[in-house]
């Protein structure tokens, strides 16, 4: 696995001011359940996932599976009734641990018992390697979690896969225009009234996602009261930076990539699917915006662009949030990425517009987010999963 960060990646890389697991032990919780009330339903979506990345049952079936940070286990319910010859589960969260135990105490699905580990990835050692090996929703832009990456990377035995979700700014950008709502509405308001605050301004938003499997309140708590949700951005670009020429693109999802290269051409170099991945991905990144739409292709450049300003834009909220720097900074980038994402959605453009608008009340409420006309339904497509397979 390569090492080297390129310049690119390292202009990106975040720090946050604190990790998922210091915010998680310091509430007490582990903000990451799904709604399993209709088990086939959610076994579904799973299976469904696991397609897109070319993770089949039949392959799971007699794997050695590694699952890393699986929270309270309730994703990992699939692989386990695909009945893998081993499924191990590392998680540090006391919290987690314990859900994911009464997890599998109550559940009737043939499956393999998980083999828990409490521990931190960074203390994990194995005897052996794994067929596939899972990481979701942990992983972001800090150096250490690059080197994480790379951990997990060299956990995968040859020829087998490592399965990881990823998030561009783009499709965060919807988030980035509600955390920054939230540091505004929260001001001078008592923390214990965050969440049920939050909740009120945001349950229209969130109404709007039909298919939404989280609850409400661990949706606020991950993502607009954590920390550490401002280092969550790990791009396409990142990843494969960090697993170098070891690793071959092979699955993801949403299902955005095309590769219309003739098969007897791929041979030697000309193999290359991680340079033919990231060019598909940000000719179509633009697609991230809004999960409402989906337009044509067009030069990646622009995209690229895109990214590099709602990397900064993510930058200058989390220093307006922590570090006591004025709002000016965050509404200079609004100004610069304005033109640029009306080239490409309007309607996204005109819910910054709205936001901005807000900014300029003297006294922000709750009722003034949960009314909002343009940002209301506007969610990016912000978790992406891919696979890679491991060549050497």
């Amino acid at each position: 696995m390569d090492s080297s960060i390129s310049n690119e990646t390292s202009n990106h890389i975040m720090k946050a001011p604190q990790t998922h697991l210091a915010f998680y032990k310091e509430l007490g919780v582990s903000p990451v359940h799904q709604d399993i009330s209709d088990l086939g339903q959610h076994i579904d979506r799973r299976r469904s996932l696991y397609r897109s990345l070319g993770v089949l049952p039949k392959l799971i079936h007699k794997a050695r599976v590694l699952e890393v940070a699986p929270g309270s286990g309730h994703n990992s319910l699939f692989i386990a009734a695909c009945q893998p010859t081993n499924l191990t589960m590392v998680e540090p969260n006391p919290v987690g641990v314990q859900e994911i135990k009464e997890l599998y105490a109550g559940f009737d699905l043939q499956h393999t018992m998980p083999k828990l580990v409490d521990s931190k990835l960074e203390d994990y050692q194995p005897d052996d390697t794994f067929d596939i090996v899972i990481c979701e929703g942990w992983l972001g832009s800090a150096p250490h979690e690059h080197e994480m990456l790379a951990k997990l990377g060299s956990m995968v035995s040859p020829g087998g896969v490592l399965c990881v979700s990823l998030v561009s700014p783009i499709g965060l950008l919807a988030n980035i225009l509600r955390r920054l709502l939230t540091v505004q509405v929260t001001s001078g308001i008592d923390a214990q009234e965050h969440i049920s605050l939050l909740k009120t301004a945001f349950a229209p938003h969130l109404n709007t996602l039909s298919d939404m499997s989280r609850p409400h309140e661990d949706w606020v708590i991950d993502n607009m009261i954590n920390p550490a949700w401002y280092g969550v951005c790990l791009t396409p670009a990142m990843t494969v930076d960090v697993l170098g020429d070891t690793f071959d693109h092979y699955g993801f999802s949403p299902r955005m990539i095309s590769d219309l290269r003739w098969y007897k051409s791929l041979y030697g170099d000309n193999r290359n699917f991680n340079a033919a991945f990231l060019d598909s991905f940000y000719c179509t990144a633009h697609n991230l915006l809004d999960h409402r739409k989906q337009a044509d292709a067009q030069v990646s450049t622009h995209n690229r662009q895109i990214e590099d300003v709602c990397f900064d834009l993510l930058k200058k909220v989390m220093a307006f949030e922590f570090d006591g720097a004025g709002i000016e900074p965050v509404l200079k980038i609004l100004e610069t990425l304005k033109p640029m994402i009306q080239v490409v959605s309007p309607e996204v453009e005109r819910a910054i517009v709205e936001t901005q608008t807000l900014l300029d009340q003297t006294a922000l409420r709750p009722e003034h987010i949960a009314n909002m006309d343009r940002l209301t339904p506007l969610f990016g497509r912000e978790m992406m999963y891919t696979s890679f397979t491991r060549e050497s």
